[in-house]
Protein backbone atom coordinates (compact mmCIF):
# COMPACT_ATOMS: atom_id res chain seq x y z
CA UNK A 1 0.00 0.00 0.00
CA UNK A 2 2.79 2.42 0.88
CA UNK A 3 4.50 1.90 -2.47
CA UNK A 4 1.30 2.72 -4.33
CA UNK A 5 0.84 5.93 -2.37
CA UNK A 6 4.40 7.02 -2.93
CA UNK A 7 4.29 6.36 -6.65
CA UNK A 8 1.08 8.36 -6.93
CA UNK A 9 2.72 11.26 -5.16
CA UNK A 10 5.75 11.11 -7.44
CA UNK A 11 3.50 11.47 -10.46
CA UNK A 12 1.78 14.49 -8.94
CA UNK A 13 4.97 16.21 -7.89
CA UNK A 14 7.07 15.69 -10.98
CA UNK A 15 4.53 17.11 -13.40
CA UNK A 16 4.23 13.93 -15.45
CA UNK A 17 2.10 14.33 -18.55
CA UNK A 18 -0.77 11.89 -18.29
CA UNK A 19 -2.24 10.58 -21.51
CA UNK A 20 -5.65 8.98 -21.83
CA UNK A 21 -5.69 5.64 -23.66
CA UNK A 22 -6.90 5.86 -27.23
CA UNK A 23 -10.66 6.03 -27.39
CA UNK A 24 -11.08 6.89 -23.69
CA UNK A 25 -13.70 9.56 -23.21
CA UNK A 26 -15.82 10.81 -20.36
CA UNK A 27 -19.11 8.99 -20.20
CA UNK A 28 -22.16 11.09 -20.91
CA UNK A 29 -22.66 13.12 -17.74
CA UNK A 30 -26.04 13.25 -16.07
CA UNK A 31 -27.04 16.21 -13.89
CA UNK A 32 -26.12 15.50 -10.29
CA UNK A 33 -29.74 16.00 -9.25
CA UNK A 34 -30.82 13.15 -11.53
CA UNK A 35 -28.06 10.92 -10.12
CA UNK A 36 -29.19 11.58 -6.55
CA UNK A 37 -32.90 11.38 -7.34
CA UNK A 38 -32.52 7.68 -8.02
CA UNK A 39 -31.82 7.31 -4.28
CA UNK A 40 -34.25 9.96 -3.12
CA UNK A 41 -31.48 12.06 -1.51
CA UNK A 42 -31.20 14.99 -3.95
CA UNK A 43 -33.10 17.50 -1.81
CA UNK A 44 -31.78 16.39 1.56
CA UNK A 45 -30.36 19.53 3.30
CA UNK A 46 -26.65 19.55 4.10
CA UNK A 47 -24.35 21.96 5.92
CA UNK A 48 -20.58 22.35 5.84
CA UNK A 49 -18.37 25.23 7.00
CA UNK A 50 -14.62 25.65 6.73
CA UNK A 51 -11.71 27.11 4.80
CA UNK A 52 -8.70 25.31 3.31
CA UNK A 53 -10.71 22.07 3.33
CA UNK A 54 -9.26 19.30 1.20
CA UNK A 55 -11.82 18.50 -1.50
CA UNK A 56 -11.72 14.89 -0.31
CA UNK A 57 -12.59 16.04 3.24
CA UNK A 58 -15.38 18.36 2.04
CA UNK A 59 -16.94 15.54 0.01
CA UNK A 60 -16.72 13.21 2.99
CA UNK A 61 -18.67 15.78 5.03
CA UNK A 62 -21.29 16.13 2.28
CA UNK A 63 -21.75 12.38 1.86
CA UNK A 64 -23.72 10.07 4.10
CA UNK A 65 -24.52 6.40 4.67
CA UNK A 66 -26.71 6.39 1.57
CA UNK A 67 -24.09 7.81 -0.82
CA UNK A 68 -20.30 8.03 -0.80
CA UNK A 69 -18.70 11.00 -2.57
CA UNK A 70 -15.18 10.97 -4.03
CA UNK A 71 -13.10 12.83 -6.63
CA UNK A 72 -10.38 12.02 -9.13
CA UNK A 73 -6.94 12.41 -7.58
CA UNK A 74 -6.01 15.84 -8.90
CA UNK A 75 -9.30 17.31 -7.63
CA UNK A 76 -9.15 15.43 -4.31
CA UNK A 77 -5.79 17.15 -3.70
CA UNK A 78 -7.26 20.65 -4.07
CA UNK A 79 -8.62 22.82 -1.26
CA UNK A 80 -11.91 24.67 -0.94
CA UNK A 81 -13.73 27.24 1.15
CA UNK A 82 -17.33 26.27 1.93
CA UNK A 83 -19.83 28.14 4.10
CA UNK A 84 -23.14 26.43 3.37
CA UNK A 85 -26.07 25.95 5.75
CA UNK A 86 -29.07 23.71 5.13
CA UNK A 87 -28.93 23.71 1.34
CA UNK A 88 -30.16 20.88 -0.95
CA UNK A 89 -27.41 18.32 -1.42
CA UNK A 90 -27.68 18.32 -5.23
CA UNK A 91 -27.25 22.09 -5.29
CA UNK A 92 -24.12 22.06 -3.14
CA UNK A 93 -22.55 19.28 -5.21
CA UNK A 94 -23.30 21.23 -8.37
CA UNK A 95 -21.56 24.29 -6.90
CA UNK A 96 -18.53 22.18 -5.98
CA UNK A 97 -18.27 20.94 -9.57
CA UNK A 98 -18.57 24.49 -10.91
CA UNK A 99 -15.68 25.61 -8.68
CA UNK A 100 -13.25 23.40 -10.63
CA UNK A 101 -14.72 23.75 -14.12
CA UNK A 102 -12.62 25.45 -16.78
CA UNK A 103 -13.73 26.41 -20.26
CA UNK A 104 -12.07 23.40 -21.85
CA UNK A 105 -12.40 20.84 -19.08
CA UNK A 106 -15.64 20.78 -17.07
CA UNK A 107 -15.84 18.95 -13.75
CA UNK A 108 -18.83 16.59 -13.69
CA UNK A 109 -20.40 14.05 -11.37
CA UNK A 110 -20.70 10.43 -12.47
CA UNK A 111 -21.80 7.21 -10.80
CA UNK A 112 -18.99 4.69 -10.27
CA UNK A 113 -20.97 2.22 -8.12
CA UNK A 114 -24.52 1.93 -6.76
CA UNK A 115 -23.42 3.74 -3.59
CA UNK A 116 -20.74 6.13 -4.89
CA UNK A 117 -20.60 9.29 -6.99
CA UNK A 118 -17.27 10.61 -8.28
CA UNK A 119 -16.35 14.16 -9.27
CA UNK A 120 -14.57 13.58 -12.59
CA UNK A 121 -12.49 15.83 -14.82
CA UNK A 122 -10.25 15.17 -17.80
CA UNK A 123 -6.67 14.61 -16.49
CA UNK A 124 -5.39 17.10 -19.06
CA UNK A 125 -6.86 19.87 -16.93
CA UNK A 126 -4.29 18.98 -14.26
CA UNK A 127 -1.21 19.01 -16.50
CA UNK A 128 -2.06 21.88 -18.84
CA UNK A 129 -0.50 24.49 -16.59
CA UNK A 130 2.74 22.49 -16.45
CA UNK A 131 2.89 22.42 -20.25
CA UNK A 132 2.40 26.19 -20.38
CA UNK A 133 5.14 26.78 -17.82
CA UNK A 134 7.56 24.47 -19.63
CA UNK A 135 6.89 26.34 -22.88
CA UNK A 136 7.69 29.57 -21.04
CA UNK A 137 10.95 28.09 -19.76
CA UNK A 138 12.06 27.19 -23.31
CA UNK A 139 11.45 30.78 -24.43
CA UNK A 140 13.28 32.20 -21.44
CA UNK A 141 16.28 29.89 -21.89
CA UNK A 142 16.94 31.29 -25.37
CA UNK A 143 16.35 34.85 -24.20
CA UNK A 144 18.65 34.53 -21.19
CA UNK A 145 21.41 33.10 -23.36
CA UNK A 146 21.18 36.05 -25.75
CA UNK A 147 21.12 38.55 -22.87
CA UNK A 148 24.17 36.91 -21.27
CA UNK A 149 26.02 36.97 -24.59
CA UNK A 150 25.15 40.64 -25.08
CA UNK A 151 26.41 41.46 -21.58
CA UNK A 152 29.65 39.59 -22.27
CA UNK A 153 30.22 41.50 -25.54
CA UNK A 154 29.35 44.84 -24.00
CA UNK A 155 26.32 45.24 -26.29
CA UNK A 156 23.56 47.44 -24.80
CA UNK A 157 21.07 45.07 -23.24
CA UNK A 158 18.14 47.03 -24.61
CA UNK A 159 19.33 46.09 -28.10
CA UNK A 160 19.63 42.36 -27.41
CA UNK A 161 17.17 40.21 -29.38
CA UNK A 162 14.87 38.17 -27.16
CA UNK A 163 11.80 36.00 -27.77
CA UNK A 164 9.59 37.80 -25.29
CA UNK A 165 9.13 41.34 -24.13
CA UNK A 166 9.03 40.08 -20.55
CA UNK A 167 12.50 38.55 -20.90
CA UNK A 168 13.87 41.92 -21.97
CA UNK A 169 12.71 43.30 -18.63
CA UNK A 170 15.12 40.98 -16.83
CA UNK A 171 17.83 43.59 -17.21
CA UNK A 172 17.29 47.20 -18.15
CA UNK A 173 20.31 49.34 -19.10
CA UNK A 174 19.86 51.33 -15.87
CA UNK A 175 19.45 48.26 -13.64
CA UNK A 176 22.62 46.51 -12.45
CA UNK A 177 20.85 44.30 -9.90
CA UNK A 178 20.68 41.20 -12.09
CA UNK A 179 24.05 41.44 -13.81
CA UNK A 180 25.94 39.16 -11.35
CA UNK A 181 23.39 36.39 -11.84
CA UNK A 182 23.36 36.83 -15.60
CA UNK A 183 27.17 36.78 -15.83
CA UNK A 184 27.28 33.54 -13.84
CA UNK A 185 24.55 32.09 -16.06
CA UNK A 186 26.45 33.01 -19.21
CA UNK A 187 29.58 31.20 -17.98
CA UNK A 188 27.81 27.85 -17.53
CA UNK A 189 27.81 25.07 -20.15
CA UNK A 190 24.54 24.67 -22.07
CA UNK A 191 23.45 21.59 -20.08
CA UNK A 192 23.87 23.47 -16.80
CA UNK A 193 22.01 26.50 -18.21
CA UNK A 194 19.11 24.21 -19.09
CA UNK A 195 19.15 22.84 -15.51
CA UNK A 196 18.99 26.40 -14.15
CA UNK A 197 15.96 27.26 -16.25
CA UNK A 198 14.16 24.01 -15.40
CA UNK A 199 14.49 24.94 -11.74
CA UNK A 200 16.98 22.20 -10.85
CA UNK A 201 19.77 24.72 -10.46
CA UNK A 202 23.51 24.69 -11.04
CA UNK A 203 25.80 24.27 -8.02
CA UNK A 204 29.44 25.40 -7.75
CA UNK A 205 31.93 26.64 -5.13
CA UNK A 206 31.62 30.21 -3.85
CA UNK A 207 35.25 30.78 -4.83
CA UNK A 208 34.41 30.05 -8.49
CA UNK A 209 32.30 33.21 -8.70
CA UNK A 210 33.77 36.39 -10.23
CA UNK A 211 35.03 38.85 -7.56
CA UNK A 212 32.18 41.34 -8.13
CA UNK A 213 29.60 38.56 -7.78
CA UNK A 214 31.26 37.36 -4.56
CA UNK A 215 30.94 40.89 -3.20
CA UNK A 216 27.23 41.00 -4.13
CA UNK A 217 26.55 37.70 -2.40
CA UNK A 218 28.51 38.77 0.66
CA UNK A 219 26.38 41.89 1.01
CA UNK A 220 23.12 39.94 0.75
CA UNK A 221 24.42 37.32 3.21
CA UNK A 222 25.46 39.58 6.05
CA UNK A 223 23.78 42.98 5.74
CA UNK A 224 21.01 43.17 8.28
CA UNK A 225 21.25 39.47 9.15
CA UNK A 226 21.01 39.36 12.93
CA UNK A 227 24.36 40.95 13.72
CA UNK A 228 26.28 39.22 10.94
CA UNK A 229 27.01 42.62 9.44
CA UNK A 230 29.24 43.33 12.44
CA UNK A 231 31.81 40.85 11.14
CA UNK A 232 34.82 42.40 9.42
CA UNK A 233 34.75 41.89 5.62
CA UNK A 234 37.69 39.45 5.78
CA UNK A 235 35.84 37.28 8.31
CA UNK A 236 32.66 37.41 6.23
CA UNK A 237 34.60 36.17 3.23
CA UNK A 238 36.11 33.31 5.27
CA UNK A 239 32.61 32.19 6.30
CA UNK A 240 31.65 31.70 2.65
CA UNK A 241 34.99 30.40 1.35
CA UNK A 242 34.10 26.76 1.89
CA UNK A 243 30.43 27.02 0.90
CA UNK A 244 28.62 26.24 -2.31
CA UNK A 245 26.15 28.46 -4.14
CA UNK A 246 23.32 27.62 -6.50
CA UNK A 247 21.80 29.47 -9.43
CA UNK A 248 18.15 28.68 -10.19
CA UNK A 249 15.28 30.16 -12.18
CA UNK A 250 12.19 30.05 -9.97
CA UNK A 251 8.57 30.90 -10.58
CA UNK A 252 7.21 33.05 -7.77
CA UNK A 253 3.39 32.89 -7.95
CA UNK A 254 3.00 35.56 -5.28
CA UNK A 255 4.81 38.13 -7.41
CA UNK A 256 3.86 36.73 -10.86
CA UNK A 257 7.50 36.74 -11.90
CA UNK A 258 10.28 34.47 -13.02
CA UNK A 259 13.23 35.10 -10.68
CA UNK A 260 16.86 34.25 -11.41
CA UNK A 261 18.18 33.56 -7.90
CA UNK A 262 21.74 33.13 -6.73
CA UNK A 263 22.01 31.96 -3.14
CA UNK A 264 24.03 29.92 -0.68
CA UNK A 265 23.37 26.20 -0.56
CA UNK A 266 21.51 24.92 2.53
CA UNK A 267 20.59 28.47 3.56
CA UNK A 268 18.24 29.95 0.95
CA UNK A 269 16.91 32.65 3.32
CA UNK A 270 20.35 34.23 3.62
CA UNK A 271 22.61 35.21 0.77
CA UNK A 272 19.75 35.35 -1.72
CA UNK A 273 19.91 37.82 -4.56
CA UNK A 274 17.60 37.83 -7.52
CA UNK A 275 15.83 39.81 -10.19
CA UNK A 276 12.33 39.15 -11.51
CA UNK A 277 10.89 38.67 -14.98
CA UNK A 278 7.18 39.57 -15.37
CA UNK A 279 4.99 36.66 -16.37
CA UNK A 280 2.41 38.65 -18.28
CA UNK A 281 -0.80 36.72 -18.92
CA UNK A 282 0.52 33.21 -18.27
CA UNK A 283 -2.29 30.89 -17.25
CA UNK A 284 -5.05 33.44 -16.68
CA UNK A 285 -7.42 32.68 -19.53
CA UNK A 286 -7.85 28.96 -18.82
CA UNK A 287 -8.45 29.57 -15.12
CA UNK A 288 -11.30 32.02 -15.67
CA UNK A 289 -14.76 30.75 -14.84
CA UNK A 290 -17.58 30.75 -17.42
CA UNK A 291 -19.60 33.93 -17.54
CA UNK A 292 -22.77 33.94 -15.45
CA UNK A 293 -25.36 36.09 -13.72
CA UNK A 294 -23.70 38.73 -11.55
CA UNK A 295 -26.60 40.81 -10.31
CA UNK A 296 -26.74 41.21 -6.54
CA UNK A 297 -28.97 44.28 -6.12
CA UNK A 298 -29.01 44.55 -2.32
CA UNK A 299 -27.89 47.92 -0.93
CA UNK A 300 -25.41 48.18 1.91
CA UNK A 301 -26.91 49.64 5.05
CA UNK A 302 -24.88 51.71 7.52
CA UNK A 303 -25.38 49.06 10.25
CA UNK A 304 -24.00 46.42 7.88
CA UNK A 305 -20.96 48.61 7.22
CA UNK A 306 -20.36 49.00 10.93
CA UNK A 307 -20.22 45.22 11.37
CA UNK A 308 -17.92 44.92 8.35
CA UNK A 309 -15.49 47.47 9.81
CA UNK A 310 -15.43 45.59 13.12
CA UNK A 311 -14.97 42.19 11.50
CA UNK A 312 -12.28 43.39 9.08
CA UNK A 313 -9.86 43.96 11.97
CA UNK A 314 -9.65 40.20 12.47
CA UNK A 315 -9.33 39.12 8.82
CA UNK A 316 -6.07 37.37 8.00
CA UNK A 317 -6.92 36.03 4.52
CA UNK A 318 -9.53 36.30 1.79
CA UNK A 319 -11.41 33.27 3.15
CA UNK A 320 -12.16 35.27 6.33
CA UNK A 321 -13.91 37.89 4.20
CA UNK A 322 -15.87 35.11 2.48
CA UNK A 323 -16.99 33.74 5.86
CA UNK A 324 -18.22 37.23 6.81
CA UNK A 325 -20.23 37.42 3.57
CA UNK A 326 -21.93 34.09 4.22
CA UNK A 327 -22.83 35.06 7.78
CA UNK A 328 -24.07 38.59 7.04
CA UNK A 329 -25.84 38.11 3.69
CA UNK A 330 -27.21 34.60 4.06
CA UNK A 331 -25.71 33.66 0.68
CA UNK A 332 -23.97 30.26 0.65
CA UNK A 333 -20.30 30.71 -0.31
CA UNK A 334 -18.37 28.16 -2.39
CA UNK A 335 -14.82 28.91 -3.52
CA UNK A 336 -11.51 27.34 -4.46
CA UNK A 337 -8.89 28.03 -1.78
CA UNK A 338 -5.25 29.09 -2.01
CA UNK A 339 -2.87 30.36 0.63
CA UNK A 340 -1.45 33.88 0.54
CA UNK A 341 -4.70 35.44 -0.68
CA UNK A 342 -4.89 38.66 1.38
CA UNK A 343 -8.20 40.02 2.66
CA UNK A 344 -9.57 43.17 1.04
CA UNK A 345 -8.73 46.41 2.82
CA UNK A 346 -11.41 48.80 4.07
CA UNK A 347 -10.01 51.55 1.85
CA UNK A 348 -10.57 49.31 -1.19
CA UNK A 349 -14.15 48.54 -0.16
CA UNK A 350 -15.09 52.07 0.92
CA UNK A 351 -16.61 53.16 -2.41
CA UNK A 352 -19.03 50.19 -2.70
CA UNK A 353 -22.73 51.17 -2.71
CA UNK A 354 -24.10 47.66 -3.39
CA UNK A 355 -23.03 44.14 -2.64
CA UNK A 356 -22.09 43.75 -6.30
CA UNK A 357 -19.71 46.72 -6.05
CA UNK A 358 -18.27 45.26 -2.86
CA UNK A 359 -17.52 41.91 -4.50
CA UNK A 360 -15.99 43.55 -7.55
CA UNK A 361 -13.65 45.60 -5.37
CA UNK A 362 -12.79 42.73 -3.04
CA UNK A 363 -11.82 40.40 -5.90
CA UNK A 364 -9.59 42.84 -7.78
CA UNK A 365 -5.79 42.67 -7.72
CA UNK A 366 -3.82 41.46 -5.87
CA UNK A 367 -6.49 38.94 -4.79
CA UNK A 368 -7.55 38.27 -8.40
CA UNK A 369 -10.88 36.51 -7.76
CA UNK A 370 -13.91 36.48 -10.04
CA UNK A 371 -17.37 35.82 -8.67
CA UNK A 372 -20.87 35.05 -9.83
CA UNK A 373 -24.24 34.10 -8.43
CA UNK A 374 -25.93 30.76 -9.01
CA UNK A 375 -29.31 30.17 -7.31
CA UNK A 376 -28.39 32.55 -4.48
CA UNK A 377 -25.02 30.89 -3.98
CA UNK A 378 -21.93 33.13 -4.20
CA UNK A 379 -19.29 31.29 -6.23
CA UNK A 380 -15.68 32.54 -6.29
CA UNK A 381 -13.01 31.58 -8.84
CA UNK A 382 -9.31 32.37 -8.53
CA UNK A 383 -8.19 33.91 -11.82
CA UNK A 384 -4.57 32.95 -11.10
CA UNK A 385 -5.34 29.34 -10.25
CA UNK A 386 -2.67 27.93 -12.55
CA UNK A 387 0.03 30.04 -10.90
CA UNK A 388 -1.09 29.88 -7.27
CA UNK A 389 -1.35 26.10 -7.47
CA UNK A 390 2.46 25.95 -7.78
CA UNK A 391 2.79 26.91 -4.12
CA UNK A 392 0.21 24.50 -2.75
CA UNK A 393 1.05 21.08 -1.32
CA UNK A 394 -1.48 18.52 -2.61
CA UNK A 395 -3.87 18.09 0.31
CA UNK A 396 -4.11 14.28 0.41
CA UNK A 397 -0.35 13.96 -0.11
CA UNK A 398 0.33 16.36 2.78
CA UNK A 399 -1.96 14.38 5.10
CA UNK A 400 -0.09 11.16 4.28
CA UNK A 401 3.34 12.71 4.85
CA UNK A 402 2.35 14.37 8.13
CA UNK A 403 0.78 11.13 9.38
CA UNK A 404 3.91 9.16 8.47
CA UNK A 405 6.09 11.67 10.31
CA UNK A 406 3.84 11.46 13.36
CA UNK A 407 3.91 7.65 13.37
CA UNK A 408 7.69 7.24 12.94
CA UNK A 409 9.04 10.37 14.61
CA UNK A 410 10.90 11.28 11.39
CA UNK A 411 10.57 10.86 7.62
CA UNK A 412 12.08 7.69 6.20
CA UNK A 413 14.27 7.77 3.10
CA UNK A 414 11.50 6.71 0.69
CA UNK A 415 9.16 9.47 1.90
CA UNK A 416 11.89 12.14 1.92
CA UNK A 417 12.72 11.22 -1.68
CA UNK A 418 9.12 12.01 -2.66
CA UNK A 419 9.04 15.22 -0.59
CA UNK A 420 12.17 16.33 -2.50
CA UNK A 421 9.96 16.88 -5.56
CA UNK A 422 8.24 19.80 -3.80
CA UNK A 423 9.31 23.34 -4.62
CA UNK A 424 10.53 25.89 -2.09
CA UNK A 425 7.13 27.45 -1.47
CA UNK A 426 5.54 24.03 -0.92
CA UNK A 427 8.29 23.05 1.51
CA UNK A 428 7.69 26.29 3.40
CA UNK A 429 4.04 25.32 3.84
CA UNK A 430 4.91 21.76 4.86
CA UNK A 431 7.36 23.10 7.44
CA UNK A 432 4.40 24.35 9.48
CA UNK A 433 3.67 20.67 10.19
CA UNK A 434 7.19 19.20 9.95
CA UNK A 435 9.89 21.57 11.34
CA UNK A 436 13.10 21.81 9.35
CA UNK A 437 11.74 20.15 6.21
CA UNK A 438 13.09 22.92 3.97
CA UNK A 439 16.57 21.57 4.64
CA UNK A 440 15.82 18.80 2.14
CA UNK A 441 16.56 21.24 -0.72
CA UNK A 442 20.29 20.63 -0.24
CA UNK A 443 19.91 16.96 -1.26
CA UNK A 444 16.81 17.26 -3.45
CA UNK A 445 18.50 16.67 -6.83
CA UNK A 446 20.08 13.38 -5.74
CA UNK A 447 16.86 12.26 -4.04
CA UNK A 448 14.81 12.86 -7.21
CA UNK A 449 17.29 10.62 -9.01
CA UNK A 450 17.01 8.03 -6.23
CA UNK A 451 13.19 8.06 -6.30
CA UNK A 452 13.21 7.27 -10.04
CA UNK A 453 15.34 4.11 -9.57
CA UNK A 454 13.82 0.61 -9.38
CA UNK A 455 13.98 -1.01 -5.89
CA UNK A 456 17.02 -3.20 -6.71
CA UNK A 457 19.08 -0.16 -7.77
CA UNK A 458 17.86 1.82 -4.75
CA UNK A 459 19.32 -0.89 -2.51
CA UNK A 460 22.62 -0.66 -4.38
CA UNK A 461 22.65 3.12 -3.99
CA UNK A 462 22.32 2.77 -0.21
CA UNK A 463 25.62 0.84 0.04
CA UNK A 464 28.88 2.87 -0.49
CA UNK A 465 30.26 3.62 -3.02
CA UNK A 466 26.72 3.57 -4.33
CA UNK A 467 25.35 3.07 -7.81
CA UNK A 468 27.42 4.00 -10.89
CA UNK A 469 25.72 6.92 -12.60
CA UNK A 470 25.86 5.38 -16.06
CA UNK A 471 23.96 2.28 -14.80
CA UNK A 472 20.97 4.25 -13.53
CA UNK A 473 19.18 4.01 -16.85
CA UNK A 474 16.54 6.60 -17.67
CA UNK A 475 16.97 8.20 -14.23
CA UNK A 476 20.53 9.39 -14.91
CA UNK A 477 19.38 12.52 -16.75
CA UNK A 478 17.98 13.78 -13.41
CA UNK A 479 21.49 13.87 -11.98
CA UNK A 480 23.89 14.11 -14.93
CA UNK A 481 23.50 17.87 -15.46
CA UNK A 482 23.76 18.60 -11.74
CA UNK A 483 26.99 16.60 -11.55
CA UNK A 484 28.36 18.41 -14.59
CA UNK A 485 27.54 21.84 -13.15
CA UNK A 486 29.25 21.02 -9.83
CA UNK A 487 32.46 20.24 -11.68
CA UNK A 488 32.27 23.13 -14.13
CA UNK A 489 34.93 25.07 -12.19
CA UNK A 490 36.88 21.97 -11.19
CA UNK A 491 38.61 21.05 -14.40
CA UNK A 492 35.53 20.32 -16.47
CA UNK A 493 32.75 17.75 -16.16
CA UNK A 494 33.83 14.21 -15.30
CA UNK A 495 33.19 11.03 -17.26
CA UNK A 496 29.79 9.64 -16.09
CA UNK A 497 31.37 6.17 -16.15
CA UNK A 498 33.71 7.37 -13.39
CA UNK A 499 30.96 8.69 -11.08
CA UNK A 500 28.87 6.79 -8.53
CA UNK A 501 26.29 8.09 -6.08
CA UNK A 502 25.22 6.82 -2.65
CA UNK A 503 22.24 7.74 -0.46
CA UNK A 504 22.30 6.73 3.20
CA UNK A 505 20.18 7.49 6.31
CA UNK A 506 21.35 6.89 9.89
CA UNK A 507 20.65 7.95 13.47
CA UNK A 508 23.06 10.35 15.18
CA UNK A 509 22.01 11.13 18.75
CA UNK A 510 18.63 12.88 18.65
CA UNK A 511 18.70 13.33 14.86
CA UNK A 512 18.26 11.27 11.72
CA UNK A 513 20.84 12.25 9.10
CA UNK A 514 20.36 11.61 5.39
CA UNK A 515 23.62 11.86 3.47
CA UNK A 516 24.16 11.90 -0.26
CA UNK A 517 27.69 11.39 -1.57
CA UNK A 518 29.23 11.58 -5.03
CA UNK A 519 32.25 9.35 -5.67
CA UNK A 520 34.85 9.78 -8.38
CA UNK A 521 37.02 6.71 -8.95
CA UNK A 522 35.51 5.31 -5.70
CA UNK A 523 36.75 8.32 -3.72
CA UNK A 524 34.18 10.62 -2.07
CA UNK A 525 34.35 14.10 -3.58
CA UNK A 526 31.03 15.86 -2.81
CA UNK A 527 28.91 15.42 0.34
CA UNK A 528 25.50 16.86 1.21
CA UNK A 529 23.22 16.08 4.14
CA UNK A 530 19.73 16.64 5.53
CA UNK A 531 19.16 16.44 9.30
CA UNK A 532 15.83 15.79 11.01
CA UNK A 533 15.13 15.98 14.76
CA UNK A 534 13.55 12.79 16.10
CA UNK A 535 10.21 13.50 17.76
CA UNK A 536 9.79 10.01 19.24
CA UNK A 537 11.48 6.63 19.49
CA UNK A 538 12.84 6.07 15.95
CA UNK A 539 11.77 2.97 14.10
CA UNK A 540 14.00 0.84 11.90
CA UNK A 541 15.69 2.72 9.07
CA UNK A 542 15.70 1.51 5.45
Amino acid sequence: MRTCLILTAVGVMSGLILQLPAGTQARAAKPVRELLDSQGTADRPVSVSGKALAVSKALSDLGAADVRLSAVQHLADRRMTLFVHQQPRWQVLDWVAQAWTTRRYPARWRRVSPMELELWQDPRAEVEWQQMIEADRVDLLGSLRRLAAALDRGVPLAAARVDRESARNLLRPTNDVGQPQLRVFGGLPEAAQAAVVRGQGAVFPFTALPPETQDSLLRSSFNGQGGGGALPPADQHRVLIGSEVTLRLELDPRESTWVLFLHRMHDPKRGRTGVGVPLGELGLSEAEAPAGAREVPSKLRSSWWARLETSARTWKEFADFQEFLARETGHPVVSDYYHDKPPPTLSRLAGAATLRDLLDQAGSEPVSYRWRVDRKGLLFFNRRRLLDQLGEVPAAFQERVVLRHRERGFLDLTTVAVVAHLNGQQLLRLERDIPGIRGVTGVATVLRWYAALPPIQQRTARIPPGLPLHLSGSAQHLLRESVASRYVQRGGPPDPNDISVSVHQEVEGSQVVLRTRLYRSNRPVIDSEFRQPITGAPQKLE
